[in-house]
């Protein structure tokens, strides 16, 4: 199998990566998510083919904690498909936007396929790896995905969008287990490679595990066995059970099985496809209820038994794993297909609950908890650990923030928008450079407050180039779309270049919100003349012409302040400099209206601040766009633009 197979998996890099944010100074925390005031609980609920039952409310809940009955204050169904259609269209501004929403965004599921390669036999795992990969094709754009080979170092793909490299990935493997050569091994060895394995497996997952509680939303841990004997301390997965709930985290294992009719090896198309195996062998059951796949016969039907007769005990640990999880265990045999299309249903929605917290909850210690629902046919996945934080022990807002901030998925409970302007620093002409973030908060259902930001910014590689989390005091605005927290922040980049910005927000009611946003920033030295972006807004709205970075610029005075930055090589470079700041539908048509720009600056500065005001009462309600051509000697010498609307005129 090679050396590469024979390591320990110890920390993943899914861990590595978690801890290399150093948590910052903790603040108080929000009612709802500090899990203070109200019990924070995930729970799936699902009809008989796996599909999300959305509708339910607190009522319908019911919940126990430690067997004590639990009032469910709150249930929100959260939607993780795809939105088939914008419903937002002020979100939708076409090519030239300048800025980027999550309100529209693929909500994206995090989903970890773990393969336990040496507990399948040699080649034997083809058809679920194949069943794996088409479960990879149907997923969404916004689902990442990472996928982990077990033993390390093996295969390992990080969180990614690229989907069509996960499955080549599952694809290229079978398993890589050897059965006993004869019956000259002495047990005693068969006994301790089999705690060897067991160990190493168990290991492996709480490393993925207690990485993944650094990241923020609700995960899905894919485990891909041949069977694993978990016996005596180790069947009550009591470690496993709390770092699942701590991380949010279910575990859906598909174990590879192999059926035996009269003793010899089953026929492709004689025998059931696969089974759900929906029990909780916690409570001292035996695999109890067994649902086969949709079309395939029941196992009463063809007069099956598992083989060989340790499968029983391989299989009694993984469905432990399961149960302890909120998960379920499937059998596969000869087509798991339907399995997984049936998961692929399961996890496009969950109900996030508040659960009533009491005095006694807060020791910080894990408690047992069971949810169920009041609905005829309906089935509920949950985990059966919770943890409540000692009051003040939880996690601050700082560590919130960077939560959102490392998950791969937008959070998209709570509205932004964000747009950045890039400048040169104010009192050197070479670098480092000033971004200026511009975001937009949903105000509705809030008051007044401070909100907690946070922003993490990556260069094309992918290395940190700049974080900070922060409490600001935000600027309430009424639009036509609602009201919105405006926020302003001033940051330095060290360099040009492509980078990407995760902005992430968490408002008084403890609402939590994410956007990624991609940017260039230009090369604004060394060229003999540049010019920063183009910052636009309502004259009426900018008194003393002092203007803000603002998402998009909102017209309705029938004036538009244009604001930009030059940087010239030498004070020379002014002469015969201007700008002329014009208004186009954003389709390349003609010039519907034109301002030219006054420059401002101290003499024999290499700066200039560059400010036009357009009259556009002419132009219809509208999105367009404003550019600012910098022309020296007549000619052209670069451009910037930034959209904007007209959304209505001032009478006459």
């Amino acid at each position: 199998m090679g050396d590469r197979r024979r390591v320990g998996i110890g920390v993943l890099v899914i861990a590595a990566i978690a801890s290399s944010v150093v948590p910052l100074a903790q603040r108080q925390a929000p009612t709802f998510r500090s899990g203070i005031e109200l019990i924070e609980v995930d729970a799936t609920v699902i009809d008989g083919d796996g599909n999300p039952i959305p509708g339910l409310r607190a009522a319908d809940f019911s919940v126990t904690v430690d067997g004590e009955p639990r009032a469910v204050a709150q249930a929100q169904f959260i939607s993780l498909r795809a939105p088939e259609a914008s419903s937002h269209p002020a979100d939708s501004p076409g090519e030239d936007a300048a800025y980027t929403s999550n309100a529209d965004a693929d909500p994206g599921r995090l989903i970890v396929i773990l393969v336990d390669e040496e507990s399948m036999p040699w080649g034997e795992g083809r058809r679920l790896m194949h069943a794996a990969a088409g479960f990879v094709d149907s997923l969404s754009p916004g689902d990442r995905v990472s996928v982990v080979a077990m033993p390390q170092p093996g295969v390992y793909v990080d969180f990614t969008s690229d989907h069509d490299r996960v499955r080549r990935a599952v694809e290229g493997m079978s398993g890589l287990g050897v059965p006993p050569l004869g019956v000259e091994l002495l047990q005693i060895e068969i006994l301790q490679e089999t705690r060897r394995r067991t160990a190493a497996v168990l290991h492996g997952i709480e490393s993925i595990l207690e990485g993944m509680r650094r990241v923020e939303g609700p995960k899905a841990l894919l485990w891909l066995s041949g069977g694993l004997v978990i016996a005596g301390e180790e069947l009550g997965l009591k470690k496993i059970a709390d770092l699942a709930a701590a991380s949010r985290t279910t575990l859906y294992i598909f174990m590879l099985d192999e059926l035996l009719v009269d003793g010899s090896r089953a026929v492709s198309g004689a025998l059931p496809d696969a089974f759900v195996v929906e029990n909780s062998p916690m409570r001292g059951e035996g695999p109890g209820g067994v649902e086969a796949a949709p079309g395939a016969p029941g196992p009463a039907d063809v007069g099956l038994r598992l083989g060989p007769p340790n499968r029983r005990v391989q299989e009694q640990g993984l469905m432990a794993a399961a149960s302890m999880t909120g998960g379920s265990l499937m059998r596969t045999y000869y087509n798991p297909g339907p399995l997984f299309d049936r998961l692929e249903r399961e996890l496009s929605g969950y109900y996030l609950l508040g659960v009533e917290s009491i005095a006694g909850d807060r020791g910080g210690e894990f408690r047992d908890i069971e949810v169920s629902v009041r609905r005829d046919g309906a089935r509920v996945r949950s985990h059966r650990r919770v943890h409540v934080p000692p009051e003040g022990a939880g996690p601050g807002a700082d560590e919130r923030l960077l939560r959102l901030l490392r998950s791969p998925v937008a959070a998209r409970e709570l509205p932004l928008r964000v747009a950045t302007y890039a400048y040169r620093n104010a009192t050197s002409y070479s670098e480092p450079m000033r971004l200026l973030i511009g975001a937009e908060v949903d105000a509705a259902g809030s008051v007044p407050a401070t909100l907690e930001v946070g922003y993490l910014v990556r260069d094309a590689a992918g290395v940190e180039a700049a974080r900070a989390t922060m409490q600001v005091a935000p600027r309430l605005v009424r639009k036509p779309d609602g009201p919105v927290f405006e926020v302003a922040i001033a940051m330095p980049l060290e360099q040009p270049g492509a980078y990407s910005l995760k902005l992430a927000a968490i408002d008084a009611a403890g609402r939590r919100g994410s956007v990624e946003h991609p940017m260039r920033v230009p090369r604004l030295s060394g060229e003999p003349l540049a010019a920063g972006d183009l910052m636009l807004a309502d004259q009426a709205s900018a008194p003393a012409g002092r203007i803000l970075p603002q998402v998009e610029a909102q017209v309705t005075s029938g004036r538009l302040l244009a604001f930009t930055e030059l940087y010239a090589r030498s004070p020379l470079r002014w002469n015969g400099t201007r700008v002329e700041v014009d208004v186009v539908d954003g389709a390349g048509g003609p010039v519907l209206a034109r301002g030219p720009a006054v420059l401002n600056g101290p003499d024999g500065a290499r700066r200039r601040r560059a400010t036009a005001v357009v009259a556009v009462p002419h132009l219809p309600p509208g999105r367009y766009v404003a550019r600012a051509r910098v022309m020296r000697d007549g000619a052209e010498v670069t451009r910037v633009r930034r959209p904007f609307r007209i959304l209505s005129q001032p009478a006459p």
